[in-house]
């Protein structure tokens, strides 16, 4: 098959990037952020503040591109998800330890509920909402994901029950 190349990304004056095989590192006033792409063979270049992509199959060209332009966006401008706490009868407590959101009291249960919150991830708690912010989009992604999975209401109907975390508009 021939290698495709497609219009490169250009880096901004205060982003430093460097690539070493198929690990990305990207530096920006925010912060670093790390990546390895793996998969399907992906030639990765810079040259005069370009980055380049070249590889055989168009599709993994297109999304090696676009976590480059995440990384970018979250070194130079980076991102938060503000979530929003919703009860009904029991009031939620939330605390943040050791890498992990502690919710105690959901739904009146004795048991306090964890999620997993990734390292490069910050966590800010205030009057029924919790702000997650990151230069990584991945990572912030996930502790969303994570904190969703833990408040989950389980053998009871949702329409009734609209106690949980939930993404703010």
């Amino acid at each position: 098959m021939v290698k495709m190349k497609l219009k490169p990304i250009v880096i901004p004056d205060n982003v430093k990037i460097s690539v070493s095989g198929n690990k990305i590192i990207v530096e920006g006033p925010k912060g670093k952020v790390e990546k390895e792409i793996k998969g399907r063979k992906v030639k990765i270049e810079i040259e005069n503040r370009n980055v380049n992509v070249e590889s055989e199959h168009k599709e993994m060209i297109n999304t090696v591109r676009a976590i480059i332009a995440n990384m970018i966006k979250g070194v130079t401008e980076g991102y938060e998800k503000k979530l929003v706490v919703r009860y009904s009868h029991f009031p939620v407590k939330l605390s943040y330890k050791n890498g992990f959101l502690i919710i105690e009291n959901f739904l009146g249960e004795k048991v306090p509920r964890k999620a997993k919150v990734p390292k490069n991830v910050n966590v800010k708690i205030g009057n029924n909402e919790i702000i997650l912010e990151s230069v990584d989009k991945e990572a912030i992604g996930q502790a969303y994901a994570n904190i969703r999975a833990a408040s989950k209401i389980k053998e009871k109907d949702i329409r009734v029950f609209q106690d949980g975390i939930y993404l703010a508009d």
